[in-house]
């Protein structure tokens, strides 16, 4: 069974190399080496750069031709859910009644669920509960997390192509 101190760490352990950035921010913004416009800089590199770059490290690792030769299904089965979650949006438009404005990004919000920051506490809170050892589980959250990322693989084709002209 996960343990409530099994998810509180591994949400922490997330969000720790986001926070020393964040950290190295403040420090240089108190220290007087850093203004406004700089601030906003290292926020943009935060959200652009840094965050994506550390994701890509830590699947990059997992994926391979001959995993991408087993597990393609998973791919066309995120775009699938991808496609379905955004005519389920379309049709539960008249029941949600959103303003016009928002209507785009209410269909967009429909296709493109959440399948990062929650599933990945929760991958690594259940890998550390049911694994013996802790070797094991850092196998069990690899292998997790490769196969969340190749779900969510056509994800960003789908957000900037059809979904950004929408």
């Amino acid at each position: 069974m996960v343990e409530f101190g099994d998810v509180f760490l591994a949400a922490a352990k997330a969000m720790a190399s986001v926070m020393i950035l964040y950290a190295i921010g403040i420090f240089l913004a108190w220290k007087g080496f850093v203004d406004q416009t700089g601030l906003r800089v290292l926020g943009n590199l935060a959200h652009k750069l840094w965050v994506p770059a550390i994701t890509f490290y830590t699947i990059a690792s997992g994926i391979s031709v001959e995993f991408l030769r087993a597990n393609w299904g998973l791919a066309l089965a995120g775009a699938s859910a991808t496609v379905l979650g955004g005519l389920l949006g379309r049709l539960a438009m008249p029941l949600a009644a959103p303003d016009k404005s928002f209507r785009p990004w209410f269909v967009l919000a429909c296709a493109f669920p959440n399948l990062v920051a929650i599933p990945l506490v929760f991958i690594e809170a259940i890998c550390r509960g049911e694994a013996p050892d802790k070797g094991e589980a850092a196998r069990c959250v690899e292998d997790a997390t490769t196969m969340l990322f190749t779900f969510a693989l056509l994800f960003p084709v789908l957000l900037y192509g059809p979904g950004g002209s929408y």
